[in-house]
């Protein structure tokens, strides 16, 4: 098998040689890839494969082309490194382009197989977007696009989402097996963030009391305004009885003016009434807020061409 991998590693290395120029094309600073890859290549040829993985590393992470995941993925399975190398070598077989030599691609999947022996390949179907690691190694965000690759062992498997319990999941990994799991996360229950707190009484106790004033001052203008009106209708018909003409100033005027007066106070009370009555109903209303966020209230009348309360805050 030793002799199988050895093999294997020179035909890819020798052809990959050819394929940097058009699969790096692509990326931003496509020198440097090709660059850290050709002497990838150099010191695998050398038989230097730590340092020649450290090349096709920091070239995958210039450009993630699948010619230097394979490449890589070779120089780590002859280093003993399985599961990076099934990582690797599995991302070039699903980006292999259709355009290539499909003597290469076959090079890869006969490699990848004989890499899967050694590793167990674990498929997770879990709620979308969770963070997922395994043995405190971060691998990505859920759906992942491929299986994760685990030496043979125990592992722990974690799922972390915003608003969810954390699952962890206990792996007995056995090399050259695949499984799937389906997972799925419990919703956190209780509060998530601040937790609310009782909105005080007394502001609708003020409100409502400013509301039963109005009311009271409504109400005692519309029955003062009769009053005058009654004294009004009084004088003029004594005036019209007697056949007197009313002496200025006219005690009949000062009543009328007196009504109108008093009907003002009354619709002035009824509107103060009806508009506490409303804020009232508001702020009872309303759901409570978190603790930080403080609640203050303002009662500003309102004057001049009509009469009432405007009622302002943060509850």
């Amino acid at each position: 098998m030793k002799s199988f991998r050895r093999l294997g590693l020179a035909s890819l290395v020798a052809a990959a040689m050819v394929l940097p120029a058009t699969a790096s094309a692509q990326t931003s600073s496509p020198s440097d890839a090709v660059d850290l890859m050709k002497s990838g290549i150099a010191l695998a040829r050398e038989g230097k494969l730590p340092e020649a993985r450290e090349k096709l590393r920091a070239a995958f992470a210039a450009k993630r082309s699948y010619d230097v995941a394979a490449n890589l993925g070779f120089v780590e399975a002859e280093l003993g490194a399985w599961k990076d190398a099934a990582t690797h070598l599995d991302y070039a077989a699903r980006l292999f382009p259709p355009s290539a030599e499909p003597e290469i691609g076959t090079r890869i999947h006969d490699y990848l197989t004989d890499v899967r022996t050694h590793v167990a390949a674990l498929q997770i179907d879990a709620d979308a977007d969770a963070s997922v690691s395994v043995d405190g190694e971060r691998i990505g965000r859920t759906p992942l696009e491929a299986p994760l690759f685990l030496e043979p062992g125990a592992h722990v498997l974690l799922l972390q989402k915003d608003g969810f319990e954390d699952l962890s999941e206990n792996v007995e990994a056995k090399a050259g097996t695949s499984t799937a799991r389906q997972l799925r996360m419990v919703k956190r229950e209780g509060p998530t963030g601040v937790e609310p707190t009782e909105r005080p009484l007394w502001p609708a106790l003020v409100i409502g009391g400013v509301g039963v004033a109005g009311l009271g001052v409504g109400i005692a203008g519309f029955v003062l305004r009769a009053g005058a009106r009654s004294d009004a209708d009084s004088l003029h018909d004594s005036l019209t009885t007697s056949g007197k003409a009313c002496a200025s100033p006219c005690p009949i005027d000062d009543k009328l003016g007196d009504a109108n007066t008093f009907l003002g106070l009354g619709i002035a009370g009824v509107s103060v009434a009806g508009a506490a009555t409303i804020g009232t109903v508001i702020y009872l209303l309303l759901p409570n807020e978190p603790a930080e966020t403080s609640s203050a209230v303002r009662i500003v009348p309102v004057l001049g061409d009509s009469f009432g309360l405007s009622v302002k805050g943060t509850f």
